[in-house]
């Protein structure tokens, strides 16, 4: 059994939103640390590290003769407001979809949207086979509920599912350093109990411990 991580955010997801403490370096080696065979970046609403991440692991794949691929991704935002009119915006979509590969993103994304089952048709009928609904691997009770949700609707629908961490960190010791960096930027008191529960169980995990969660 393999698994590639396909959401995933590194630094350059902190343009606008500070939540990522992943280098494209710590990433490559984490990667190949684990066994996997390549993995996507998924950044923010922008493409600003995949071309340092496409630079850095060809140099790595040379020096070290391995072959690992890089999946080239931006987690974009669904809008819907008087000056974007849905319908242009699924023209605007259908018009650059070839070639791409779209995925539902988190519990934040157009799943949770009042309008998911029509965002769903829409989406499915502009990639078809190409459209993936994600579950993730957050050990928290919302995540679980919201992932019994997702295989729900995507069995219905006949849409393909695919596992994800949404990694914001490297290693499980990161976490730390990672939910410090989140308080100290974010509105939001500690003394919410919950302020900070997605955070822990985003480091970049091999096979196994997404396996058995």
């Amino acid at each position: 059994m393999d698994f590639v991580h396909t959401h995933l955010h590194t630094q350059f997801s902190n343009y606008g939103m500070l939540d990522a403490i992943s280098s494209i370096d710590g990433v490559i080696n984490r990667v190949y640390e684990l066994g996997q065979k390549g993995f996507a970046i998924t950044d923010h609403n922008g493409t600003g590290g995949l071309v340092e991440a496409y630079v850095h692991l060809e140099k790595f794949n040379k020096k070290h003769n391995s072959n690992l691929k890089l999946l080239l991704g931006s987690e974009l935002y669904y809008t819907n407001d008087v000056t974007v009119k849905e319908k242009n915006l699924y023209h605007m979509i259908r018009k650059y979809s070839e070639g791409l590969i779209c995925t539902s993103a988190c519990m934040g994304g157009w799943l949770s949207n009042q309008n998911y089952v029509g965002i769903a048709k829409e989406l499915k009928e502009i990639f078809g086979d190409d459209l993936y609904l994600e579950v993730h691997t957050y050990q928290h009770k919302d995540q679980l509920r919201f992932n019994q949700k997702v295989m729900r609707f995507a069995n219905g629908l006949n849409i393909k599912t695919i596992a994800c961490c949404d990694s914001h960190y490297i290693k499980p010791e990161d976490y730390e350093l990672h939910k410090q960096i989140r308080k100290a930027f974010s509105k939001v008191k500690e003394k919410h109990k919950d302020a900070f529960r997605f955070l822990f169980s985003k480091s970049m995990f091999g096979v196994q411990p997404h396996y058995f969660r």
